[in-house]
């Protein structure tokens, strides 16, 4: 018998936990017998969940089911449509944005859901992810899932298959080797664990493939694990290592973890000029995105050392007055988040540049470039739709995570992308208070405050910190999205 909506009245005695038991399983059904009835169904049946009494481990399952009533909604698609939406599709916004909240659900303090359950998730998050073309985001979302269970199969599997993807992107042929090794070695892996048997000849076939390519190098090791941070390092080494961990090195090596041979900014783009003498000013403009990354990046580890020091005069040495190490470390953690955050933006008019779109000066931002002269009334940019550049697409996506003040583009996909955005505009133009942890819990309370403007936007230093981490990240995979968006771009061209 198929599943389908159940009676209304007898849909009224289920429970939550039932309700949201029920929609995983005609997400499942939908997909197994070709159905987008049951799906809709299914959508309906979501809307009858009282979300307000849901535990968060329950919030984290319920968004889990509907991210994959969406997700199974794109499956279901004739291939022309996929087609005609493969840079703009409504379904998998939706299913990103219930596997975000699915995510921040799991991280909530009082959060008790099973680890499968945990695994699950960050799996279908990356597994999203890299669909869109956002893969070394996607890569993080895998090993969270890998560190709870290093058994998670589907983990494995699917972060071996899109290592693979990875290796095609890169203009450099020994990173290419290395993360094509890492690739079978991560699907010889899954292949013992425990895999969906519908997808296990799938992951089975890329690994013949890989091995086919690869056998000279069987036995070859070409990284080198960093040892552990200790007490007794120089600030170098804890800077270095702190890089690596973080996955913060402008190199797509440090993707595949902390090895010291990803200890370098080597990103760059690929000759921009067909006469490779010839000075290119997106070149430098690439140079100067790097240099305001790296700056950023180390402004924020300087922050959070918060060593005591001496201030300078004009004249003589003299030690900090009381209170001040904490505000300079304030102030170089504001410094980081503006520095990084602005860089979408610039990000932008270098793509602007580099594919000539008809975007005035004035309108250049991340978020609305896509669009001509910044209206998505206006649709996507001719030029992007009928290009298939996949790590352009992922500089799209991670565009719509940005919040913007224009009645278009205020729903961004992240969760708090309003927030991130009310952060930097009150840094820019208002003032930020950040507040010592225990002071700032005492109060409870987070946002725009001030006598009646809200001029003031306080908000606790952890908190703050890890934001700010964030955009770091962001901004980092964009810059790689960047040069091998260009690197694709120059290898079409005859």
């Amino acid at each position: 018998m198929d599943l389908g909506l159940q009676p209304t009245a007898h849909v009224n005695n289920f429970s939550n936990e039932q309700l949201i038991e029920q929609i995983g399983v005609m997400a499942d059904q939908a997909l197994f017998k070709g159905k987008v009835d049951i799906l809709d169904d299914a959508a309906k049946l979501a809307t009858r969940v009282d979300m307000g009494s849901l535990t968060q481990s329950q919030l984290a399952i319920f968004h889990y089911h509907v991210s994959n009533v969406w997700g199974n909604s794109f499956k279901l698609l004739p291939n022309d449509q996929k087609q005609e939406r493969i840079w703009e599709q409504p379904e998998i916004e939706k299913q990103l944005i219930h596997n975000r909240l699915a995510a921040v659900a799991l991280e909530t303090v009082g959060s008790a859901s099973p680890l499968p359950v945990v695994c699950a998730i960050y799996t279908n998050l990356a597994n999203t992810l890299f669909q869109i073309g956002r893969f070394v985001e996607a890569l993080e979302y895998w090993d969270r899932a890998l560190v709870l269970r290093p058994d998670f199969g589907m983990a494995m599997a699917n972060k071996g298959y899109s290592l693979q993807h990875y290796a095609h992107l890169l203009h450099d042929e020994a990173h290419a080797m290395i993360f094509l090794l890492q690739s079978r070695e991560t699907l010889r892996q899954a292949l013992k664990l425990e895999i969906d048997p519908h997808v296990r000849p799938f992951f089975k076939d890329h690994l013949k493939s890989l091995n086919r390519v690869l056998y000279p190098y069987n036995g070859k090791q070409f990284l080198t694990p960093a040892r552990e941070c200790s007490d007794k390092e120089d600030g170098e080494a804890a800077f270095r290592n702190w890089r690596l961990q973080n996955r913060l090195y402008l190199n797509p090596l440090n993707d595949l973890g902390p090895f010291m041979e990803a200890a370098s900014d080597v990103l760059m783009t690929p000759p921009l000029e067909k006469d490779a003498a010839k000075p290119s000013l997106l070149h430098d403009h690439f140079k100067f995105l790097n240099q305001e990354f790296t700056c950023a990046r180390q402004l924020f580890f300087e922050a959070m050392q918060s060593v005591p020091g001496l201030a300078v005069s004009c004249g003589a040495i003299s030690p900090i007055p009381e209170n001040t190490v904490f505000n300079l470390s304030d102030e170089k953690l504001k410094i980081a988040f503006r520095m990084a955050y602005s860089l979408f933006d610039k990000i932008a008019f270098f793509l602007k540049k580099y594919f000539r779109l008809p975007v005035s000066q004035q309108r250049v931002n991340f978020r609305t470039l896509w669009y001509p002269e910044g209206r998505k009334a206006n649709g996507l940019q001719p030029k992007l739709l009928q290009s298939a550049n996949w790590p352009l697409r992922g500089l799209f996506w991670l565009s719509k995570d940005l919040y913007e003040h224009n009645p278009d583009f205020k729903e961004g996909l992240e969760a708090d992308a309003r927030q991130l955005y009310a952060l930097r505009n009150h840094l820019e133009h208002n003032y930020l208070l950040i507040q010592d942890d225990a002071l700032h819990a005492s109060s409870g309370k987070s946002g725009p405050m001030g006598m009646d403007d809200g001029s003031v936007y306080v908000i606790g230093r952890s908190d703050f910190a890890n934001r700010t981490l964030r955009i770091l990240k962001m901004v980092r995979a964009a810059m790689i999205y960047l040069s091998l968006a260009v690197h694709w771009e120059s290898s079409q061209t005859p």
